[in-house]
């Protein structure tokens, strides 16, 4: 155990809540300096090595510095922060748009990480970072109960989910829905009915990128053939979902989808 000023913890966690506290103390991202000082953190920098290095004026902290985690801060007491070592390495975490430094095409480096539209000021290059489409199938059988699929890998391995996925380049979307719930499931579509739209967010490895869910309601040609592709699921089951359910879903816009369906089918 160690223990740290409270208010270089609020700091590096950027914000002066303490219920916000009881989690992790945010570290340096990647392998550029934090600030402007000198010799920076490194992408796993153990709070000593911050706490010295804020100390002795090596660093500072700018609000444009993507954060992630470094010591579990276990319970703070007489403005002392009590951190202990994460029990598993901890993954960083950054928005899409602050890992473009540099112009894709160009090479130039970028003054101004982070802001939307990403616009090269050498070759004028820009992108707008807009949100990737994905499909979500809330395939109902004939008993009227949806189909949970359990994810085998993260984001969200463990926890319950849609079958559904990423639109593919020249794909249209009924043709990413019926691809992905063949793929993830080897259940064939036979209608459709557009349910609702959500907007998302994929963390993938560490990068944040927007996502824009389309969420169907399917009907299959025979609900009791269902294979599942082990590499992407474990598990499945056809039920109407309650709270058990509910809290368990891998991701937010799939938990909302399945509350909206739930509501239409008056059970909500």
């Amino acid at each position: 155990m160690a223990r740290y000023p409270l208010s270089l913890v609020a700091t590096f966690h950027r914000t002066s809540r303490l219920e916000r506290l009881a989690g992790f103390v945010p570290s340096r991202t990647d392998q550029s300096p934090v600030g402007c000082n000198g010799r920076g953190l490194r992408s796993h920098s153990t709070l000593d090595e911050a706490f010295g290095a804020a100390m002795t004026g090596d660093i500072t902290i700018d609000e444009r510095s993507p954060i992630t985690c470094g010591l579990v801060v276990t319970r703070v007491t007489n403005h002392l922060a009590v951190c202990s070592a994460p029990p598993h390495p901890i993954v960083m975490t950054t928005a899409i748009e602050n890992t473009f430094l540099f112009c894709p095409r160009c090479g130039a480096s970028h003054p101004h990480p982070g802001k939307i539209p990403f616009r090269c000021p050498k070759c004028e290059f820009t992108l707008f970072f807009g949100p990737v489409a994905a499909v979500g199938g809330l395939v109902v059988d004939d008993h009227e109960r949806l189909l949970l699929v359990r994810r085998a890998r993260d984001p969200g391995k463990g926890l319950w989910g849609l079958p559904g996925g990423f639109v593919d380049a020249g794909e249209t979307i009924e043709e990413a829905l019926s691809r992905e719930i063949d793929e993830e499931t080897e259940l064939q579509i036979t209608a459709t009915e557009l349910l609702m739209t959500f907007p998302n967010q994929y963390n993938y490895k560490g990068v944040v990128s927007q996502v824009i869910d389309l969420f169907y309601i399917c009907r299959v040609a025979d609900s009791s053939k269902v294979t599942l592709e082990p590499s992407e699921l474990d598990d499945f089951v056809w039920t109407v979902p309650g709270a058990d359910y509910l809290d368990e879903m891998a991701f937010d816009s799939n938990r909302r989808a399945v509350q909206r369906w739930l509501e239409r089918r008056g059970t909500a």
